[in-house]
C-alpha cells in the first residue's frame, strides 16, 4: 500500500480477529494459572508471567459499610482494697475464673476475674451491697445490689470490662431469697427471687427474657426456686418439713410432687433434660427418686441409711456420705447403692463430684482435702493445708473444676485466702497465690 507515496506493509497491522483472540487468550491465561500469571500475545506465540497480586500486602481492601458498633460506656471501675476473701468461685476453662469477694476495709463485696488460672484476682465488677450474683460464661455475668431505697440488676457482657444498669426494682430488700436468687439458663433467660415486707414473709419471682434489661412479676406466693431451662424449674416449699413443686411453663403455674408429697426434700433436683434424680426423707427413711418426665411422675429407688452430704455428678451417678462415715455410691440414679470405704465421719466434711468416678472430699477439720477415682469406692488424702479459717474463724475450702483435669482450690488461711491449682485432675497440687 502507498499512502503519500510511502509503502506500508499491511501484514504487521493487526486485524480485529487478532486482538480479540489476544483478549481472551490473557483472560483465560490469567484464571488457569492462580498466583503467577501466563499472559499471552500474538495468538499464544509470546509470553510474559507476571505476579497475581491479589495477594499482595498492597492490595487494596474494599471499604466496609457495616455501622460501627460503640459498647456501653459506664464509670470506670478501680479497684479499692486488698481482696479479704473468695466465695462462690466458678472456673470457666483453666485460665478463666469468677469468684465473689470482700473487701478487707469495708463490708462490701463484688465479682473478681482471673486469666492465669487463680494465681492473680481482679475486680470487675462494681463493689457495693451486693445480694446476688450469677456467672454464666466468660463473657456474662450478672451482680444484684440492694440498697435502701430500691436495688438494680448490674450486667456485663464482655466479662467485666464494661456493665450496663437494668431497671431498677423499687423497694429491693437487702437479701434475695435464697443461695440461688439470681439464674440464668443462657444469656437472655433468668429469674431473680426477692424478699418483700419487714420479716421478708412475702416472697416474689420475676423473670426476664433481654438478658436483665428489664424485669416482670410472674409469682408472688413461691419459695426457693431453680430453673433448668426457660420452661422447666423446681421449688422448695415449707421451712421444718420441705417439699418440691414443679413448673413447665416458666414459673406463671406450679403443682406439687405427689409422689414426694410425705417426704422433705433438702436440695433441688439434679437433672439433665427430662431426667432428674432427688434423695428425700421420707417416713421409711431416706431414699432417692428419679424422674423421666421433666418431674412428673417419680420412682423410688433403694433405702438409705440417714444422709449428712450428697454429691452429683449428673442424675445417673452420685456420692452420698451417711451419718455414720460410710460412703455410698450410685450409678443408676439412686434405684441401687453400694456402700463404699468409710471416711470416718461426716462432720466437717463435704462431697463434690467432677465426673462419674472422679470426686473429693474436703475434711474442713483435719484441713485436708481426700480423692477418689474410683467413684467414692476408695478416697486418698492429696492435699493438706494448716491454720484454714473462714471470715466467721471457721476452717472452710471450696473447689471449682472446669474440666476433669483443671481445678483449683480456695482456702481461707491465716495469711489470706490461698490459691491451689491441678492440672491433673487433682493428684497433685501447687500454690498459686494468696489474696
Amino acid at each position: 500500500m502507498r499512502f503519500h507515496d510511502r509503502q506500508y506493509d499491511v501484514s504487521i497491522v493487526p486485524s480485529f480477529a487478532s486482538c480479540l483472540r489476544t483478549v481472551l487468550s490473557i483472560i483465560v491465561g490469567a484464571t488457569l494459572l492462580g498466583n503467577l500469571v501466563m499472559v499471552t500475545f500474538d495468538a499464544g506465540r509470546r509470553s510474559v508471567r507476571l505476579p497475581d497480586l491479589s495477594t499482595s500486602a498492597t492490595a487494596p481492601t474494599p471499604a466496609s459499610t457495616a455501622p460501627e458498633v460503640v459498647p456501653p460506656v459506664i464509670t470506670p471501675i478501680t479497684p479499692r482494697s486488698t481482696l479479704y476473701e473468695l466465695s462462690d468461685v466458678k472456673m470457666i476453662s483453666a485460665d478463666i475464673g469468677w469468684a465473689e469477694a470482700s473487701l478487707s476495709d469495708t463490708t462490701n463485696s463484688g465479682l473478681v476475674r482471673t486469666i492465669d488460672g487463680g494465681s492473680t484476682w481482679t475486680q470487675v465488677g462494681p463493689f457495693s451491697e451486693i445480694c446476688g450474683q450469677f456467672v454464666l460464661d466468660v463473657n456474662h455475668a450478672w451482680v444484684v445490689e440492694c440498697g435502701v431505697g430500691g436495688g438494680v440488676v448490674h450486667r456485663t457482657l464482655d466479662g467485666g470490662r464494661t456493665w450496663t444498669y437494668g431497671s431498677a426494682i423499687t423497694d429491693l430488700p437487702r437479701a434475695p431469697y435464697g443461695d440461688d436468687s439470681i439464674q440464668f439458663v443462657n444469656a437472655q433467660d433468668g429469674t431473680l427471687t426477692l424478699q418483700w415486707g419487714i420479716e421478708g414473709e412475702d416472697i416474689r419471682l420475676y423473670r426476664t427474657h433481654d438478658g436483665g434489661a428489664s424485669w416482670t412479676e410472674i409469682n408472688s406466693a413461691i419459695s426457693a426456686v431453680t430453673f433448668t431451662d426457660p420452661k422447666h424449674g423446681w421449688m422448695l416449699v415449707g421451712n421444718s418439713t420441705t417439699t418440691l413443686s414443679a413448673t413447665t411453663d416458666g414459673g406463671q403455674t406450679w403443682h406439687e410432687v405427689s409422689d414426694l408429697i410425705a417426704c422433705t426434700v433438702g436440695e433441688f433436683p439434679v437433672t439433665a433434660g427430662p431426667v432428674a434424680m432427688v434423695v428425700a426423707s421420707c417416713p421409711s427413711g431416706d431414699r432417692a427418686f428419679f424422674s423421666t418426665d421433666y418431674g412428673v411422675s417419680w420412682k423410688p429407688g433403694e433405702s438409705l441409711s440417714p444422709i449428712s452430704r450428697l454429691a452429683f455428678f449428673d442424675p445417673w451417678h452420685s456420692c452420698a456420705l451417711a451419718t455414720d462415715g460410710s460412703v455410698l455410691r450410685t450409678s443408676n440414679s439412686g434405684v441401687t447403692w453400694s456402700k463404699s470405704s468409710s471416711i470416718g465421719r461426716a462432720e466437717g466434711i463435704s462431697l463434690e463430684m467432677v465426673s462419674p468416678t472422679l470426686g473429693f472430699a474436703l475434711d474442713d477439720l483435719k484441713h485436708s482435702v481426700m480423692r477418689t477415682t474410683d467413684g467414692g469406692a476408695t478416697f486418698s488424702t492429696v492435699l493438706i493445708v494448716a491454720d484454714l479459717y473462714d471470715s466467721h474463724g471457721r476452717a472452710g475450702t471450696q473447689l471449682a473444676f472446669s474440666d476433669p483435669l483443671h481445678g483449683v482450690i480456695i482456702a481461707a488461711s491465716e495469711g489470706g485466702t490461698r490459691v491451689y491449682g491441678t492440672t491433673d485432675g487433682g493428684a497433685s497440687w501447687s500454690f498459686r497465690g494468696t489474696e
